[in-house]
């Protein structure tokens, strides 16, 4: 919800999910590893940082399709 009002979107975000970790987890079908790009809801999102067993930081900046 933060990451919608802050950049002014709606993103389609199952109920389970909890954290931007769990979202792009969701959306890319398992976890990412640092470098990974996703682009949605006119937001990119990169990895900047990730364990095997999860997404420790993103970057999201406006201008992805």
């Amino acid at each position: 919800e933060e990451i919608e009002e802050y950049f002014s979107v709606t993103l389609e975000v199952p109920s389970q999910v909890q954290t931007l970790g769990g979202w792009l987890t969701d959306r890319l079908g398992d976890i990412p590893p640092a470098g990974q790009v996703h682009q949605e809801g006119g937001l990119l999102f990169k990895v900047l940082s990730a364990t095997p067993s999860r997404v420790k930081k993103v970057h999201i900046s406006k201008g992805g399709s």
